[in-house]
């Protein structure tokens, strides 16, 4: 019968002890979570996490655990939308001293992060997808739209011989964004000849016309539809897992 020294008996029970320790935080497996850091690259002591952690609270948002994680805030949620919830709070309140990142943090007790043991960060292979967040700039999918109207609007009045000062976006009403454009004209210009044209060529906009002290001016405010689907956009947020084949 083959027999092997003791010690090699023991040093592989040895290794096989050390390794299980060390795969143990991989067992606890992860949840959603967002790192917040300082702007300034500072990094982020245990005296400013309650300040954070109080006003999540305050505005209903739910949070697992929190802690500070190699200079970073941890916060672990038990699901997507509450981690959501706490990037927008953050991200609104704290958006001069913050910035955000979203994260998958381990379940694993924090004796583990004490001893320097993390689990193994998993391959988009291993992991079976890949966890994608999408979300509109409303604000700047409307300036777009109208610097459109505002083009569209130039080269109506550049083909009618129609002299314009200047054209550009305002805000008009309680909106807290622009929603119009407004087309300055000389103090000459004919008002009623200007906006014959443009009510074809902005299709859709309200026109009201505005005295000014060099002048008329030309407004074109988008309309209560035209809102509705912009408004529409900030719900085109969201997120969606693809798995790989196979």
């Amino acid at each position: 019968m083959l027999e092997y020294a003791r010690w090699k008996y023991v040093l592989v029970a040895a290794v096989l002890f050390l390794g299980l320790i060390f795969a143990l935080p991989n067992v606890f497996g992860e949840d959603p979570a967002l790192q917040v850091a300082r702007k300034d690259r500072a990094p982020v002591t245990a005296d400013a996490a309650p300040a954070i952690e109080s006003y999540l609270k305050e505005h209903g948002v739910t949070f697992e655990k929190s802690y500070v994680d190699a200079g970073r805030l941890m916060l672990r949620f038990s699901n997507v939308p509450e981690q959501l919830k706490a990037r927008d709070a953050v991200n609104d309140h704290f958006k001069d001293q913050y910035v955000t990142a979203l994260s998958f943090a381990s379940r694993a007790p924090g004796v583990f992060r004490s001893m320097g043991l993390r689990p193994m960060r998993l391959g988009l292979d291993l992991r079976g997808g890949l966890y994608l967040l999408y979300q509109v700039d409303v604000n700047g999918a409307v300036v777009q739209w109208l610097d459109g109207y505002a083009q569209d609007a130039r080269r109506t009045l550049s083909t009618a011989n129609i002299p314009f000062k200047d054209i550009s976006a305002t805000t008009v009403g309680s909106s807290d964004r622009p929603n119009g454009i407004r087309i300055v004209l000389p103090p000459e210009g004919d008002v009623n000849a200007a906006r014959t044209p443009l009510s074809q060529a902005l299709q859709g906009m309200q026109l009201s016309t505005e005295s000014l002290p060099t002048g008329s001016a030309i407004v074109a405010v988008l309309t209560p539809a035209q809102n509705q689907g912009t408004a529409g956009l900030r719900h085109s947020a969201g997120h969606y897992r693809t798995t790989q084949p196979g």
